[in-house]
């Protein structure tokens, strides 16, 4: 098990929206893991009608993620409540560098005005956290704080 970026839990920020914040994202640092088994995430759903959640890492460059996702799953709408909700998602890649920096990326399969939120820390974010612009810029908010996040897989 490794990194552990669940928190209190203070703020939630949305994401899967068609006109901004089409996708969010967290850093994390892969401190001597090689694969990645699976990770959970701390999200609610904002009224009905969404679609499947979708969880891609990616490799990253200059504190934003970067090329096609690494490896993506989807969680069916129907497992996400309106609530905070621990999400299990299982997530498999093998070939990740130790101590070299990734994102998880959560967006909706069809961005909708029904979006989800992450929970972060709600300030000071210490590994990078922000969100993908519909033109599919990122934008750094790390301010807002970490999102709830744990990272499982193999250490080398």
């Amino acid at each position: 098990m490794s990194p552990d970026l669940s928190t209190s839990g203070t703020a939630n920020y949305y994401f899967g929206q068609s006109g901004d914040q089409v996708a969010r994202g967290q850093l994390f640092l892969a401190t001597g893991m090689t694969t990645l088994h699976d990770v959970r995430v701390k999200v609610r759903a904002v009224g009905t009608g969404q679609s499947a959640m979708t969880a891609s890492l990616y490799a990253t460059d200059n504190g934003k993620p970067t090329g096609n996702p690494l490896a993506t799953a989807t969680v069916p709408a129907s497992r996400i409540g309106t609530l905070d909700t621990i999400v299990d998602v299982p997530l498999k890649y093998t070939g990740m560098v130790p101590g070299a920096m990734y994102a998880i990326v959560l967006g909706q399969q069809t961005p909708t005005g029904s979006p989800y939120t992450w929970t972060t820390s709600g300030g000071n974010g210490l590994f990078g956290f922000g969100k993908i612009q519909p033109d599919g810029s990122w934008k750094n908010e790390s301010n807002l704080g970490d999102a709830w996040l744990r990272v499982s897989g193999d250490l080398s």
